[in-house]
């Protein structure tokens, strides 16, 4: 038990079992080129994927704004203008202010938030083969929460509310340079700054990112992009009585380069794509992501594709520099706490992914894809109980291990339908089984990770089109129960009615979570120190105005 309220508590504060990737070149259904292997360690389990649209396709003023039963108010302004043929810009602001859920109770939950945020894109085309692009932005706001925190003195327990602050800012500088059809190369540079103030740690951190790729045609079957990356991240940390890294500071740096070649085996018909990528990072030294992908059309209505690829997820600074001071769960004795210490000695987690998928067109008006994925984990990252201290408080040490392997298998199912004009119909449906499998000696609750995320997903989409520039849309879903937080499945259903009273004009009114008055959607675990809230029912308008 103890080992899955630490789990629980680092994925709140450190992220550690989130996975992230922020560059990704091709998807792997459509094998969209060029093609390049993931940017980064820690993409395990998915990708996030952010594309920004040009200036030039956001002309124009745009305001919007509104407001919900539960916010007390949003809106934001863009503007684009073009200064020369080659020259586009934008600018834009937003802001959102929300109130607090409640939590199982009805009382107030002491979650509500509010953020700014404002930022430019400039895009420059001296001429056909030079492009420039330089965009940023930057935020501030203020979160309220409550933590249960371990406590210096008895009762060595107690509630901490807190009122946090968050802000940070990025730009990014971009150059491709087309030498032809067949041939770009590619260079990007990135500062992020990001600074979180909470009561029980803070945070400033300042990440440097540069990346270069080069891709080309060697001669009429291969296309090849192979490119350099570097990556240094720098943080200078408050500590607190429950939680510090040691040291308060500390510069990590990541090194890549990868090579990826696209065949053309029978064109239009069969192309096999194999890449690898080479990282050296501070944590664990050298690792090495190869991949293999195969796309088969044998007719333009069916699509077959199959991929096999090696990950890792390397050590987050939580997992390595951690001390922490958490109170301690029933059945501990009353005035106990866990101490917890990262261990610098952690490998990465590895993980080799198998994905099989088809696409069926039998009509320009539908289609669907299924894939099927199978994943096997190795030396998973876990916390492990150490010799209890005797005496008062009793406390219970805890340290990272990778004692932990495991496997997740599934199918994702979509479908798009245009039933008519003025009518389409979206479908999904994901089902999704973990395993794990703890070393000998450990606690079966180390395998509750199992039931962190839903069996069954789906979700049905309806969007209309009606008389007199009006619109309707409803979308229903269904997630499935988390056994591991004793947390039951839910059905929601939100609508939207949407008018256009002019061609510039947009009216919108719509209703969230219908079904409920209120309920949970993600229900941490009973010890872990934030409090269970849940999502109530909403009710929002909005008006849009373009010119």
């Amino acid at each position: 038990m103890a080992a899955a309220f630490i789990r629980h508590f680092l994925r709140e504060f450190f992220g550690m079992y989130r996975t992230r990737c922020w560059k990704i070149w091709t998807a792997s259904k459509s094998f969209v080129a060029p093609a390049r292997p993931c940017g980064g360690a820690n993409a395990v389990n998915g990708v996030i994927n952010i594309i920004s649209k040009p200036a030039k396709e956001t002309q124009g003023t745009l305001l919007f704004g509104g407001a919900s039963s539960t916010a007390l108010g949003f809106g934001g302004a863009r503007y684009g203008a073009q200064v020369n043929e080659h020259l586009h810009f934008r600018i834009f602001g937003k802001y959102d202010d929300h109130e607090a859920f409640s939590l199982p109770n009805g009382t107030d939950a002491n979650n509500a938030w509010s953020m700014g945020r404002g930022g430019f894109r400039l895009d420059w085309e001296p001429s056909e083969q030079n492009r420039f692009t330089l965009q940023g932005d930057v935020y501030s706001g203020t979160v309220h929460q409550t933590f249960t925190v371990a406590t210096p003195a008895p009762p060595f327990v107690g509630l901490l509310p807190d009122k946090g602050g968050l802000n940070g800012g990025n730009v990014l500088g971009r150059w491709t340079h087309t030498f032809s059809e067949q041939s770009e190369l590619q260079l990007q540079a990135y500062y992020d700054r990001t600074s979180r103030d909470l009561a029980i740690i803070g945070e400033a951190r300042n990440t440097l990112d540069f990346d270069l790729q080069h891709r080309f045609a060697l001669g009429e079957r291969n296309e090849l992009v192979w490119g350099l990356g570097y990556r240094a991240t720098m943080d200078d940390t408050r500590r607190s009585f429950q939680l510090a890294l040691n040291p308060d500071d500390r510069t990590l740096q990541l090194l890549n380069a990868f090579v990826q070649d696209t065949i053309t085996i029978a064109p239009d018909r069969l192309k096999l794509i194999l890449g690898t990528k080479i990282e050296h990072n501070d944590i664990t030294g050298v690792e090495l992501q190869p991949n293999a992908r195969l796309l088969w059309t044998p007719h333009e209505q069916h699509s077959l594709w199959a991929s096999v690829s090696r990950a890792v997820r390397t050590p987050s600074r939580g997992e390595v520099d951690l001390s922490g001071r958490l109170p301690g769960p029933v059945p501990f004795p009353p005035g106990s706490y866990i101490d917890v210490a990262g261990n610098p000695a952690l490998r990465a987690e590895e993980l080799t992914s198998y994905e099989l998928g088809y696409r069926l067109q039998p009509h320009k008006n539908f289609s669907t894809d299924l894939a099927l994925f199978y994943n096997d984990y190795d030396r998973l990252s876990i916390p492990v109980p150490g010799m209890p201290t005797p005496g008062f408080p009793f406390v219970l040490p805890f340290g990272f291990d990778n004692e932990l392997r495991g496997e997740t298998y599934g199918a994702e199912l979509e479908a798009t339908w245009q039933a008519a004009s003025w009518w389409r119909l979206k479908g999904s449906y994901t089902f999704l089984e973990a395993q794990l499998h703890r070393s000998a000696g450990l606690p079966p609750s180390s395998e509750d990770a199992e039931g962190e995320s839903p069996h069954h997903q789906f979700q049905f989409r309806s969007i209309f089109d009606l008389p007199k520039n009006f619109e309707f849309d409803a979308s229903v879903r269904y997630v499935d129960e988390l056994t591991s937080y004793n947390q039951p499945g839910y059905l929601a259903l939100d609508l939207r009615l949407g008018w256009h009273p002019q061609r510039n004009v947009e009216l919108s009114f719509g209703v969230r979570n219908l079904l409920d008055n209120r309920h949970p959607e993600f229900s941490p675990d009973s010890f872990v120190p934030t409090q269970q809230t849940e999502v109530p029912r909403s009710f929002y308008g909005k008006m849009t105005i373009r010119f």
